[in-house]
């Protein structure tokens, strides 16, 4: 409700508000910004960016792991039990020391 209300008064001043573009522009219908969205977005981009590198420094696969994405398919899910801790470890670091990086300025 938070955003909702700062929205709103965002979208007063610059008529277009707190929204995701993307979503919007697909559902063709105005798409309000959440947290938790915004929240695992931004990390899951950063984690395939290839400005940054990070497509090829982190296991991808690992990445969704970290979003607890699990495998859907009725192979892998059955079969696949790594759970690839110090890669989600490794990646959790990296993603702490760049979010920190951005506010410790």
């Amino acid at each position: 409700m938070v955003l909702r209300r700062l929205h709103k008064v965002r979208k007063k001043e610059d008529n277009v508000g707190w929204i995701d573009p993307t979503k919007t522009r697909l559902l063709g219908k105005e798409c309000i910004i959440t947290i938790h969205g915004t929240a695992r977005a931004t990390f899951k981009t950063w984690a395939k960016s290839d400005v940054f590198k990070n497509n090829r420094r982190f296991d991808q696969e690992a990445v969704e792991l970290c979003l607890l994405h699990s495998k859907n398919d009725g192979y892998n899910g059955a079969y696949d039990r790594a759970f690839l801790a110090r890669e989600r470890r490794f990646i959790m670091k990296e993603w702490a020391e760049y979010c920190f990086s951005k506010i410790n300025r």
